[in-house]
């Protein structure tokens, strides 16, 4: 069998078997649209040029580099899926693609734009003020911010019901320490908070973000 990638030229003989087509899409270009195929490619090159050549070093390392956060902002990842503000407002299978992407080559840096997009970014479009929109999610799409995320506690994993941080819904100050946060050492003034509250609207308990 001769293969390259995203073909396959022959097969060996099935025996009368109905026959495997000479060209295979093995990338299933036929079922993405030409914008999503292009965020596809430029992630991947991306991937390849910028990350690659030094996820070794930097997972031996422990090192996070900052310079990329900016390089991602320019790229258009950052809150991809978020429409305004600065967000490049694409559709959830861009979102997804360009995510595989980066998993492909670091683990970490998908992790990474995972939590500024769908956790931090995405608690402030959707139950952030106007003016914590306007003065977040820009600088986050840019990557001149970092949001960070708390969930997870030592005795819950991250289930929230399990959460042993709380907020009295009447109270002004942020919840005690409990959670950890994620992106917690690198991020810029902006935590996203998830803790039970209590009085939330009749119940015993809501969840909350701030």
């Amino acid at each position: 069998m001769s293969v390259t990638p995203g073909i396959v030229d022959r097969v060996p003989d099935t025996g009368g078997a109905r026959p495997v087509p000479a060209a295979l899409d093995l990338e299933a270009k036929h079922q993405f649209s030409g914008e999503e195929l292009r965020w596809r490619e430029r992630v991947r090159a991306f991937t390849r040029r910028r990350i690659a050549p030094v996820e070794d070093a930097d997972f031996e390392d422990r090192h996070f580099r900052c310079e990329l956060v900016r390089d991602l902002g320019d790229l258009g990842v950052l809150g991809m899926h978020l429409h305004g503000y600065g967000c490049a407002g694409t559709g959830a299978v861009s979102y997804g693609l360009a995510c595989m992407e980066l998993e492909a080559g670091d683990s970490a840096w998908r992790t990474f734009v995972s939590v500024q997009g769908s956790l931090a970014m995405s608690a402030i479009a959707k139950w952030g003020s106007e003016q914590q929109k306007q003065q977040w999610l820009p600088a986050m799409a840019a990557g001149r911010a970092i949001g960070c995320f708390g969930l997870t506690e030592p005795d819950g994993g991250s289930d929230p019901a399990a959460m042993r941080t709380s907020q009295p819904r009447s109270a002004a100050s942020h919840p005690g320490p409990g959670a950890t946060l994620s992106h917690c050492p690198t991020a810029l003034k902006f935590p996203v908070l998830w803790v039970p509250v209590s009085g939330f609207s009749g119940s015993d308990y809501g969840l909350a973000a701030c």
